[in-house]
């Protein structure tokens, strides 16, 4: 039987890589080493740690596909509205925690929310991703209204990067450093919107030559990653850990995780899970953390703090992604009786 094309097979475990994401930025922000320092199974730990980061750009990867299964489907209206509606809930859940958590203002609360700190002061005081995936779904249709009528789409993808690189590249110097957390992740996003036509086109890539080829781009995104962040080496961009190293890892790592679950014909119960409550997760996890793991880590030993605190955080992102989820069916059959 012939084998599923691998751009369909990331499609159909889309939620199972978005659950290994959610797990690996979980590691990278509130993990607590376990291993003896100086060790070499500490090394692998940190270095496992440190690159969770990556796990954005599978979220942006994978975002950028599904948007493109979208925009056909709906109006302009109807999509900005489906995509927004999703993002209010947990993050308002957790302007909310920090309130008491943080010792917020109502004021700074109110400058948090609507994006105030994000535009003007520091894009990683709030849970910048969210915003940072907000600006992307406000200029997605727009860009894929240009590409769609294009003949030439892969022209027209390459062009685009080299437009973004030299925007990019004149930016250096007059944005904020933490800025380019999310200009540095164009490239991936816009990436995965070319893999999202290529799938819907029926475009089957070989799969002997993809396969191969991620394999050797996460060893070249990997010691790249080494080279940028534990040598702390300049490499192109500001910023570098967050262009290059983590595209080539994060792409890889998506191809390759597709197709050990096509090859191993499991259906990965455990990361779908993941996968379905990764924005409440992401949402929830620093703010509950700056609470909790002092806490515990005064009264339990590393490993028993991160086994604690991964239940806690997965059940409270849980019960919010029910909430959420039961929100969001009452507001769309609000609009369709209206």
């Amino acid at each position: 039987m012939e084998k599923k094309n691998l751009l369909s097979s990331v499609n159909k475990y889309r939620s199972q890589i978005m659950g290994l994401a959610a797990i690996w930025i979980l590691i990278y922000h509130e993990w607590q080493i376990v291993a003896s320092e100086w060790s070499r199974p500490y090394y692998v730990e940190l270095f496992i740690k440190s690159n969770g980061f990556i796990g954005v750009d599978i979220f942006l990867l994978l975002s950028g596909m599904g948007l493109t299964y979208a925009v056909g489907k709906y109006s302009l209206s109807r999509f900005y509205i489906r995509r927004y509606r999703k993002l209010i809930v947990p993050v308002l859940a957790a302007a909310i925690l920090n309130i008491f958590i943080s010792r917020w203002s109502i004021s700074y609360f109110f400058k948090c929310l609507c994006a105030y700190t994000f535009l003007t002061e520091d894009v990683t005081v709030f849970l910048w991703y969210v915003y940072a995936i907000a600006i992307f779904y406000l200029f997605f249709p727009l860009y894929y209204r240009f590409f769609d009528k294009c003949r030439n789409k892969y022209l027209f993808f390459a062009c685009t990067i080299a437009v973004w690189f030299g925007c990019a590249r004149l930016l250096v110097g007059h944005i904020r450093y933490t800025d380019w957390l999310i200009v540095n992740r164009v490239p991936v996003f816009l990436l995965g919107c070319l893999f999202g036509y290529m799938e819907q086109s029926g475009i089957k890539p070989e799969r002997k030559i993809i396969i191969p080829i991620s394999l050797v781009f996460l060893i070249i995104g990997g010691a790249l990653e080494y080279y940028c962040g534990a040598l702390c080496r300049p490499f192109i961009m500001p910023m570098p850990t967050v262009f290059l190293p983590a595209l080539l890892v994060g792409v890889s790592l998506t191809f390759l995780t597709a197709a050990l679950f096509e090859k191993l014909g499991r259906s990965g119960h455990v990361l779908k899970f993941y996968g379905q409550i990764s924005l409440e997760i992401y949402c929830l996890q620093e703010v509950m953390g700056k609470f909790l793991i002092p806490i515990l880590s005064e009264r339990m030993p590393p490993i028993a703090v991160n086994l604690v605190f991964i239940v806690f955080v997965t059940f409270c992102a849980y019960l919010l992604h029910r909430v959420s989820e039961c929100i969001t069916k009452k507001s769309a059959s609000f609009d369709q009786c209206h």
